[in-house]
């Protein structure tokens, strides 16, 4: 009884998952026509800590973490951060619904979106 309960919740988190996954957020913000940038921050409601995307030269090449105790340029795994639950290829699509904005620096400037405003275009 226990072990079909377990198995019919997991089926429905499965369902809930919406394929996010760190190059589709990264193609999504060059369609805005970014091309100038090196990482991608992702914060997420009720959490200090947040997850990093890099990606230099133009492709994702791994994802880390911010946390709070993080000096500028320096970031952690997400096993050493409040994502430590989280593997690294799925921690974007599970937590997609907590998204609350995207940020990079472009030649300079900070852009920021909702996940809407970047995938309404």
């Amino acid at each position: 009884m226990i072990f079909e309960l377990l198995r019919t919740f997991r089926n429905i988190q499965k369902q809930k998952k919406t394929g996010l996954t760190p190059e589709l957020l990264i193609n999504k913000i060059r369609k805005h026509g970014h091309r100038k940038f090196s990482h991608v921050h992702v914060y997420f409601s009720g959490m200090s800590d947040h997850v990093l995307l890099i990606c230099p030269k133009t492709r994702f090449e791994r994802i880390a973490a911010k946390t709070t105790e993080c000096e500028k340029g320096v970031c952690v795994e997400l096993r050493d951060s409040a994502f430590f639950r989280y593997s690294p290829e799925n921690v974007l699509d599970d937590l997609s619904e907590h998204i609350e904005r995207v940020k990079i620096e472009d030649s300079g400037k900070e852009k920021e979106w909702t996940l809407l405003e970047l995938f309404a275009r």
